[in-house]
């Protein structure tokens, strides 16, 4: 009996053992359990991510197709604004060019002014003084002529009138 009491006690004590164990067995199922409902949701994040991140990538791919677009445009912006840069530098060599062809022809407007007009003026201003000289002399002459005759006239008028005292002495 004291065998069998041994075995008793052993079995006791491995039903106590198993016991602890299917407790171990049972922590570590609900652990699992709780690891499973972990991952489940973990991968229903990796889903949402997944999700999330192909919505991205279409949004990349739509935002990389419009910078190849506004990259185009650019370069498009940039040939013409080449373009205008040339015809302004073009514009700038013809205006350039303009200016010194009107610099030419004002010098030469003012040598020419400075040889000829000034020249014909003051040859217009001598016949002018000549015109204004010969002028003053005939109205010099034509006053020397109306004092004459203002004279003539009263010298006529003083001879009528002895000419009439004359008349009534004889």
């Amino acid at each position: 009996m004291e065998k069998l009491d041994l075995i008793l006690q052993k079995l006791d004590g491995l039903d106590h053992k198993v016991d602890s164990i299917e407790r171990k067995v049972d922590s570590l199922e609900k652990k699992v359990d709780s690891l499973e409902h972990r991952m489940e949701s973990m991968e229903h994040r990796m889903d949402s991510m997944e999700l999330r991140m192909d919505s991205m990538e279409r949004r990349m791919d739509s935002m990389e197709r419009r910078m190849d677009s506004m990259e185009i445009r650019m370069d498009s912006m940039e040939r013409r604004m080449d373009s205008m840069e040339r015809r302004m530098d073009s514009m700038e060599r013809k205006v350039d060019s303009l200016e010194t062809r009107m610099n030419d022809e004002f010098f030469k407007l003012n040598l020419r002014l400075e040889n000829e007009v000034f020249f014909g003026i003051k040859a217009v201003a001598d016949g002018h003084a000549d015109i204004m000289r010969k002028y003053k002399n005939l109205l010099d002459d034509r006053y020397d002529k109306e004092q004459i005759l203002v004279r003539l006239v009263h010298h006529e008028s003083m001879i009528h009138e002895i000419e009439r005292n004359c008349k009534k002495c004889a």
